[in-house]
């Protein structure tokens, strides 16, 4: 297919009308925006006659040392997708409990060659990520992985992939700042060994229906590979369930309640909150929570500023009744709210003192648009992850996406900037979040978390 421009001369005969078209054909062939619009270009390279994968890879590698800035997205052959014989990641399974420090990582040995070395990275008590810092060499098939343990606590397990060609190649291009792309294509039982490099772009076919791209189930697939967005999602017992039949499709919904069981949230005995004169509302909170729900983690993250200087008692039957309460009081009395509410089986109370660590979100985690949907509130869908709280912060991309959207020849070619930038930017809070997913759907668009979040400055 073609881009097709029409233009209509005034004032020129059509000698001078011919000419004017001639110039534009040479400067479109001579220069390198390679077209009337600049459209993006595609070269097929000429290596020579270089036979086998490594030799393939090397040459072209130097193509591009010899040559910056010409391509920047390069379509690779099938055959570079082909284990090696060094470790090129570490999948976490199990990322453990009670780490107070990243734990040693020790891979089984080849039987001929040198082992490979790796170092952990914990978050909240629990290892998250291995970053393989000596890949080593002669493995003919995976080594097995295995962590000290911590002091107290579980031990974290892991599995390693060997690395393949494409992995090699696109390392030394895989910095988020980077420019250099490469494209391939693998199986869907290996497409998990590219999931985090950023400078490879990989397709394979679906396992349910071979005849069509991977890319639509892409983002589902993502967040089960990525082990910093696996989690709960929730646990809790089912309230209700109902089923439907239209047509071919049948469909069970369960309505589940989070936390726990129905009587011990809903419905347990009278919630009594005894926030005494002088006593810190953190301190009243903690005592009431722990004695109504003796079988939930309770969690408080409040100043020590909520002091009232009488006697507050509160009687209510229902965690919603209390969360409430609490809200309008503390929002009244003291201008800044605290709210209540369940993360699975911890209760959370939190103020907008409580600043965890936020979650930086990337572009390619969006199903659509950020909306704005009251004031001072903003809803924001995204593929479904498990490694986001109630309360919890998240950060909204800052700029260009790292993934390439089209192929450029030339750096002028580059499109306005100003398209690559977020309308909204910063920091938000969580305060409200659901997972909406659709059993019999690969695509990526049918596995969300929403999430209701406000600015924090």
């Amino acid at each position: 297919m073609r881009d097709k421009v029409r233009l209509t001369l005034y004032g020129l005969n059509n000698q001078q009308a011919i000419q004017f078209f001639q110039s534009l054909i040479d400067y479109s062939l001579n220069t390198d925006a390679f077209g009337f619009m600049n459209s993006p270009a595609a070269y097929v390279l000429e290596l020579g006659n270089v036979s086998g994968v490594d030799a393939q890879i090397t040459a072209l590698q130097t193509w591009i040392t010899d040559n910056p800035g010409q391509l920047y997205a390069y379509l690779c052959p099938a055959d570079w997708d082909y284990s090696k014989d060094e470790v090129g990641s570490v999948q976490i399974t199990s990322g453990g409990s009670g780490y107070t420090s990243a734990p040693s990582v020790t891979f089984s040995a080849p039987s001929s060659g040198t082992t490979a070395s790796g170092t952990a990275t914990i978050q909240n008590g629990s290892v998250v990520a291995v970053t393989v810092t000596a890949p080593g060499s002669g493995y003919t098939a995976a080594p097995t992985v295995t962590f000290s343990a911590p002091a107290s606590g579980t031990t974290a397990s892991g599995t390693a992939t060997l690395a393949t060609a494409l992995n090699i190649l696109a390392g030394d291009y895989s910095e988020p700042t980077g420019k250099t792309y490469f494209f391939g294509t693998t199986s869907s039982g290996t497409i998990g060994n590219y999931t985090t490099n950023k400078a490879l772009v990989m397709t394979a076919p679906a396992p349910t229906a071979p005849s069509t791209e991977f890319t639509a189930a892409m983002p589902f697939y993502q967040w089960l590979a990525n082990p910093k967005q696996q989690g709960l999602l929730a646990e809790g017992e089912i309230l209700q369930s109902w089923g439907n039949w239209e047509g071919t499709e049948m469909t069970l919904d369960l309505l589940v309640n989070a936390g726990g069981t129905w009587a011990s949230l809903a419905t347990p005995a009278p919630i009594v909150l005894n926030w005494t004169a002088g006593t810190e509302l953190s301190v009243a909170l903690q005592n009431c929570l722990a004695f109504a729900f003796p079988d939930n983690t309770i969690k408080v993250a409040i100043n020590s500023g909520y002091v009232q200087t009488h006697d507050e008692i509160h009687v209510c039957s229902t965690l919603d009744q209390l969360g409430e309460w609490v809200e309008q009081l503390t929002r009244i009395r003291f201008g800044s709210p605290v709210e209540i509410g369940v993360n699975g089986p911890t209760i959370l109370a939190f103020d907008e003192s409580y600043q965890p660590a936020p979650i930086q979100l990337a572009f390619t985690d969006f199903v659509g648009q950020p909306t704005w949907i009251k004031p001072n509130e903003m809803q924001v869908k995204l593929v479904m992850r498990g490694d986001l709280t109630l309360g919890g912060m998240v950060e909204l991309p800052k700029g260009m996406q790292d993934n390439p959207g089209i192929v450029l020849t030339a750096a002028s070619a580059l499109p306005s900037t100003i398209r690559y930038k977020s309308t909204f930017s910063g920091k938000f809070r969580i305060i409200a979040m659901r997972h909406v997913g659709n059993s019999r759907s690969p695509d990526g668009a049918s596995w969300v978390t929403i999430i209701n979040c406000n600015p924090y400055a």
